[in-house]
């Protein structure tokens, strides 16, 4: 199995559990609520349009986030499957 592979099966069981995790956890939804206060406040100021593009701005801004979080994830599983087998098969 190569390591595409292997991520392309872990991901979905990752991303569950993470999802169970930050669902838990008390200081993620604080977080969370106060992203969504200021946010709100913000939009509150502003014209349709102008809140269509700070949508936008958001929106891009966290899928170049999680891509970036994905891919240093990635890099993280890779390195260590690369210290173990070298462990392994030393």
């Amino acid at each position: 199995m190569n390591k595409n592979n292997i991520f392309e099966f872990l991901e979905p069981l990752i991303f569950e559990r993470l999802g169970k995790i930050l669902v838990d956890n008390e200081e993620y939804g604080q977080r969370i609520a106060q992203e969504t206060m200021y946010y709100e406040q913000l939009k509150e100021n502003l014209k349709k349009e102008q809140q269509m593009q700070l949508e936008n701005f958001f929106n891009s801004s966290n899928d170049t986030s999680v891509f970036c979080q994905e891919l240093a994830y990635k890099q993280g599983m890779t390195d260590l499957l690369m210290f173990i087998s070298g462990l392994i098969f030393k």
